[in-house]
């Protein structure tokens, strides 16, 4: 193999399998288009192909990386629930608990208006006014916003209130782990990053052949057909407890 070809290829790989950079990393005085050309035809080489695979395997070996390791977390990755990580959830409305359907107070919200109340007739006391009057609970007190929405609210009308939950990292199971690359802070608040479980999907059916290109295989039943990402989610999904 020439010299600049051997340096294609080990400049394939540290330019993240980008073809034109690699080539431009060879030959600096190329032009982007030439160099694009240039690279899509070096790689139809089978010695450059084939020297490539080699570097590839030596630098898996080096690292002590095995290919089990890799499909394990990619499967975690592809089958692991998003609801690990955040979810929507639909909670009861302050009246949907309330009576007659009026708003209903947490226990320490009423505490705290009974606070200011007894702060307020101290005042008016102190200044010769008359008493303010006893605050009304309303719709009592003992709300709760994790209980579902009732149905038959006059209020939410069984809607309810629309909540966004995002999970803490910290106890998240080993497959969530995978899936999860982290937090981003926007100016509405915090975007939860993942990995993209389709290219999971498709790195894994390409390491076992389950998603072709071009099908023109043959077996006694007749042809064969690749598994589609549908069907793979089907036969991914974690069974429910019972």
């Amino acid at each position: 193999m020439k010299p600049e070809h051997e340096l294609f290829c080990l400049e394939y790989i540290a330019k993240a399998f980008n073809g034109t950079k690699a080539y431009l990393a060879v030959y600096p005085d190329s032009s982007e288009e030439s160099a694009r050309r240039s690279a899509s035809n070096l790689l139809t080489n089978p010695d450059i192909r084939e020297r490539v695979r080699a570097l590839i395997q030596q630098r898996i070996e080096e690292k002590g990386v095995e290919v089990a390791d890799i499909v394990r977390k990619l499967w975690a990755t592809a089958t692991a629930d998003h609801n690990e990580l955040i979810e929507v959830r639909r909670n009861c409305c302050r009246c949907c608990y309330g009576v007659d359907n009026k708003y209903q107070f947490t226990q320490g919200e009423w505490d705290a208006v009974l606070a200011r109340h007894a702060l307020d007739a101290q005042d008016a006391e102190r200044d010769n006014r008359s008493p303010p009057a006893m605050p009304n609970p309303g719709g009592g007190v003992g709300f709760h916003k994790r209980l579902p929405p009732v149905p038959d609210c006059m209020e939410c009308f069984g809607d309810g209130v629309e909540e966004v939950f995002v999970k803490d990292s910290s106890t998240l199971s080993p497959e969530a782990r995978e899936l999860y690359a982290g937090v981003k802070t926007t100016q509405h608040g915090i975007e939860i990053k993942t990995h993209s479980r389709d290219k999971a999907i498709e790195l894994l059916g390409r390491h076992l052949a389950m998603f072709t290109d071009n099908v023109d295989h043959k077996n006694n039943g007749g042809s064969f057909e690749p598994m589609k990402l549908s069907d793979f989610y089907a036969k991914a999904k974690p069974e429910s407890g019972p």
